[in-house]
């Protein structure tokens, strides 16, 4: 079984969390009473995607990820879809016309893999079945 690409993360005195180190796994649910600290959560990554599109004006960023908050983040444009296919690498960019229909939601494009960026068995046939 494939390992996550992030299995671990730690964040430190960002607004109401001191210190929290969260196991990730292929699935994350974030579950706890109000004020316990879900939302700030969230709002931490969103600021690591803001950070990461400041520092990308000056050089290139590449990031691997599985997190649809962060993908949440980046414009159609801003990513590249790298995967597997017969034993070599392919990088494509997402073509918005196959996607156009769920361009008004992108979390859940990536959520349902029509990307190809998720462990999948077939990612590349999704991909191309997008594309044609």
């Amino acid at each position: 079984m494939r390992r996550p690409l992030l299995q671990k993360l730690r964040i430190g005195g960002y607004t109401s969390i001191r210190q929290a180190e969260v196991a990730l796994g292929d699935l994350n649910v974030l579950v706890g009473a109000n004020g316990a600290g879900k939302s700030n959560l969230i709002s931490a990554i969103v600021q690591l995607a803001e950070m990461l599109r400041t520092a990308s004006r000056e050089s290139q960023v590449l990031i691997a990820t599985q997190s649809v908050t962060l993908m949440n983040q980046f414009e159609l444009d801003d990513l590249i879809v790298v995967e597997r296919v017969d034993g070599a690498t392919t990088f494509d960019r997402p073509d918005p016309e196959g996607l156009r229909d769920w361009l008004a939601d992108p979390g859940r494009t990536l959520g349902k893999n029509l990307l190809g960026d998720r462990p999948s068995t077939k990612p590349a046939l999704i991909h191309r079945a997008l594309r044609s």
